[in-house]
């Protein structure tokens, strides 16, 4: 591997593509380049972040990916100018700068783990690329792609993108999407704690478990999503749409619950969403809603699971995330 673009990618904090040799083929396929500095006015670098955003659309989510890795070495210079480019590369963008009268924001999240193995997709991240601009049941969705990494949640990146968006009256739902299971599922209950053994993809760990569940932010043990359950769940595809009531909590290891009250005095190790990530992004934007607009419609999706990046399956996945969103739009 090119050690420029090993230091490239430890210095970006996401992934030590040093660990796993990435060869000549591979780095063509992505279309990764030589890193420099794209410049040190954090002006310039937002709009270089947004033409990546723009020219990734209905693309693939590596290659978005491996290239804002790429373009983020001027954050060897000027952390205004990284911010910059990082955050208009993901597709965040202020409520300001969209006309529409009516919104659906939809994220995803990058691909995982890609020093294990480089061809890995993240079909959320994929679905985020593909539906941001689209209209869908009369509103425009937006698209963000998040990163998967603790740092970033601990620095208030959830808070910082979609605070705004949460307080936005045109926004009819904020739907939270990631890879999870065998199917798509409803994720009813977020909790507020980390508990996965999973590192991110800075290869971070905060020393959590499940026997020792660490908070992520204040707030409840639980909350509950509010998409409109039963129009998502009947939407017919490929694959099977579940509404998950199943949580972790110490006092009762896994048990299903049918309302929030029945979470009254649990200690949360797993929401509905997991222990990771996924769990914690639908706790910080139901939070946000509880804060900000307790009407409004938020909540998330697990898609099904991928090996690799097989675009027939990718391609249904993105399809059956269309519908579901359509089904939240038309009954809100």
């Amino acid at each position: 591997m090119n050690e420029a673009f090993a230091t490239l990618a430890r210095a970006a904090g996401d992934i030590e593509l040093a660990r796993r040799g990435t060869s000549a083929a591979e780095i063509e396929r992505f279309e990764l380049t030589e890193p420099t500095t794209i410049s040190l006015d954090p002006g310039v670098c937002a709009r270089a972040g947004r033409a990546l955003w723009e020219a990734s659309r209905g693309g693939d989510d590596r290659r978005l990916y491996w290239r804002r890795l790429a373009g983020v070495h001027s954050r060897l210079e000027s952390v205004d100018a990284f911010t910059a480019f990082e955050f208009a590369s993901r597709g965040f963008v202020e409520p300001t700068s969209v006309a529409s009268d009516s919104i659906v924001v939809v994220t995803g999240f990058d691909p995982f783990h890609l020093d294990d193995d480089v061809g890995q997709s993240n079909p959320s991240g994929h679905a985020a690329l593909a539906l941001d601009g689209e209209t869908i049941g009369a509103a425009t969705i937006i698209g963000a792609v998040f990163p998967v990494r603790f740092d970033a949640f601990d620095r208030g990146v959830v808070e910082a993108v979609l605070g705004g968006w949460t307080q936005d009256p045109r926004v009819r739902a904020i739907v939270t999407v990631s890879m999870g299971r065998d199917g798509f599922d409803l994720e009813r209950f977020p909790g507020r704690r980390r508990s996965s053994d999973a590192l991110d993809n800075a290869r971070a760990h905060g020393g959590w478990s499940a026997t020792n569940p660490v908070p992520s932010t204040s707030g409840p043990e639980f909350v509950e999503f509010s998409l409109p359950v039963d129009h998502a769940a009947r939407v017919a595809g490929p694959f099977a749409v579940r509404d998950n009531h199943r949580v972790r909590t110490l006092e009762d290891g896994w048990i299903e619950v049918e309302k929030l009250a029945d979470l009254a005095g649990k200690t949360a190790v797993d929401g509905s969403g997991g222990g990771y990530l996924s769990n914690e992004i639908a706790y910080r934007v139901a939070r946000l809603r509880d804060r900000y607009r307790p009407d409004l419609a938020v909540g998330h999706i697990h898609t099904p699971r991928v090996v690799g990046a097989p675009a027939e399956q990718l391609d249904a996945i993105v399809a059956q995330t269309r519908d579901l969103i359509e089904a939240v739009v038309v009954s809100l």
